[in-house]
């Protein structure tokens, strides 16, 4: 049987793999200990090899505590015909235990595959629509950007009829009134014209 690194573990086991495990330790998850068989395979007290070569596993079926997922832990001999006392091989709990157990899929292949697809599931959810991080229904999300066209439109509007109005202003007459830029109108244009070609014949 081939001897799995602490790495590989750490994923089976989904972070609770400690190398300097209790050997005796009954559960993974709540690090439980009590006495231990012998294992079946090496015929003797169990011995780090024995959890890396899965002589002893622990069971990775998922179950809710306390609103989290995480595994149940249990300890089991993956030799034995049901697997986990309580989440047994016929129900299609620690298949990746099994198959590696018996040679059809060694369980750093089945971690990768796994691994691959936990991280599509969590690209999958970080792909939100925006109106779900800013916590509104899509018709309150398009209401929003509506007003913040119009909003801008009128800004946008203000500043230039500002600057329009600045720029056909020359300052302020003696009376404090406006004056109009030289031949800022038609009207003014034409009499301009006049006054020039009146002098010129003069």
């Amino acid at each position: 049987m081939i001897k799995l690194g602490n790495e590989e573990l750490q994923l089976l086991y989904r972070g609770h793999w400690d190398a300097r495990l209790d050997l005796n330790v009954h559960n993974i998850r709540t690090k439980n200990v009590g006495l231990t068989h012998h294992c079946s395979v090496c015929k003797s007290k169990p011995k780090s090899q024995c959890y890396r070569e899965l002589h002893f596993a622990f069971c990775v079926a998922l179950i809710d505590i306390k609103d989290k997922e995480d595994i149940c832990g249990e300890r089991f001999c993956p030799k034995s015909p049901n697997g986990c006392g309580t989440h047994h091989y016929d129900h299609d709990f620690n298949t990746i235990i099994k198959e590696h157990w018996k040679n059809n899929k060694h369980i750093a292949e089945a971690l990768e595959e796994l691994a691959l697809a936990d991280k599509a599931q969590q690209l999958a959810l970080e792909i939100k629509e925006p109106e779900s991080k800013l916590d509104l229904s899509y018709e309150q999300y398009n209401q929003l950007n509506k007003e913040k066209a119009i909003a801008t439109k009128r800004d946008r509007h203000e500043a230039m009829t500002k600057a329009r109005a600045e720029s056909t202003t020359k300052g302020p007459n003696k009376a404090g009134s406006k004056m109009p830029m030289k031949y800022g109108t038609k009207a003014a244009k034409m009499a301009a014209k006049t006054t020039k070609g009146a002098s010129m014949r003069d």
